[in-house]
């Protein structure tokens, strides 16, 4: 037990170095707010940024700063098309896995696949009591940063996905194949976000 609390620590402790660039401006302005106005910004702004939910099931990639909803050619929230397939699969699956008593280890997965749409929730309008109850959020400013996270837990939730499959022999020798196979698809899925859609040339003043 003592060296799984460690592990845990460590990872908890690296997470929040990794994410330091952010919590500790965040920080400071909740502190340097609580004296000038810009906590009446920073705590009202999330309000307006939250992506519907067709967005984030499906939007065209765009090169515009985000707001509520999504036009064309507009700032896209899409999850991705590959990993919401695979996704809603892997949800199936532990939904039947759980009633047929056949999940042996099912703490990790249960927690991100709860986690996933805890986060889709909490990125929809109909969260705002919530945010207005846990004020620390409304630090986060724009709610598709919880994308992150979506990108975290589904990719734990795929995995997992992959992983039952080898428990069938024939499956199990083309483990790699579907990995492969899936990384491929998301590469093709994604195609748009790796070119330029507009190039400016700029002009040193």
């Amino acid at each position: 037990k003592g060296e799984k609390f460690k592990k845990i620590m460590l990872g908890f402790m690296g997470s929040v170095f990794i994410s330091a660039f952010f919590i500790i401006p965040a920080l400071y302005f909740s502190f340097v707010s609580k004296i000038t106005q810009v906590n009446s910004i920073l705590t009202t702004m999330y309000a307006g940024a939250f992506p519907s939910l067709k967005s984030l099931i499906y939007s065209p990639w765009g090169y515009n700063g985000s707001k509520m909803g999504i036009e064309k050619g507009e700032m896209s929230f899409q999850m991705g098309v590959i990993h919401e397939i695979l996704v809603v699969i892997a949800a199936l699956l532990l939904i039947y896995l759980i009633k047929k008593r056949k999940l042996k280890t099912k703490a990790l997965i249960i927690y991100f696949t709860s986690l996933l749409f805890l986060t889709l929730f909490l990125m929809q309008e109909v969260s705002i009591p919530i945010w207005k109850l846990i004020t620390p959020m409304q630090f986060m400013e724009f709610p598709w940063r919880l994308l992150s996270v979506i990108a975290l837990a589904s990719s734990f939730m795929i995995a997992f996905l992959i992983n039952w499959l080898s428990n069938f022999k024939k499956i199990k020798k083309l483990r790699i194949f579907i990995i492969l196979v899936i990384i491929s698809a998301l590469f093709y899925a994604d195609r748009n976000i790796m070119r330029a859609d507009k190039h400016y040339t700029w002009v040193d003043p």
